[in-house]
């Protein structure tokens, strides 16, 4: 199997307009940029831990390293019925809400992994 590369997920930064952010959040400073492009899709930044899946069952934090923690223990768990499905040379990146942090979720369906597909 061909060792695929790790990447690092760049810090997500909040809209000008968000409320409720903490000290350590970062928020961009104009959303000008997106008024030049055809399609925008936004999606609801929530408060977990950001997680990448990759093809060969790999899986990470923000940092490639970051993966040792207990509470990722569900997410390396859940995976395993369809990491595999993973196209070569793609990874999932997504947010592990299993721990809580400063916001608490409830879920019906004990899904705790919300993801969009990202190509390498």
């Amino acid at each position: 199997m061909k060792m695929e590369k790790y990447i690092k997920y760049p810090r997500t930064f909040h809209l000008p307009f968000s409320e409720c952010l903490t000290e350590d959040d970062k928020r961009l400073e104009s959303d000008e940029q997106f008024k030049l492009m055809d399609n925008v899709y936004v999606t609801e930044k929530r408060d977990g831990e950001n997680t990448t899946v990759y093809s060969d069952g790999y899986i990470h934090a923000r940092s490639v390293d970051g993966n040792k923690d207990p509470w990722q223990t569900w997410l390396k768990s859940y995976i395993q019925t369809w990491y595999m499905d993973i196209p070569a040379g793609w990874r999932i990146c997504g947010e592990n809400l299993y721990a809580a942090h400063s916001i608490k979720y409830t879920f019906e369906d004990e899904s705790y992994f919300f993801s969009s597909f990202w190509n390498l």
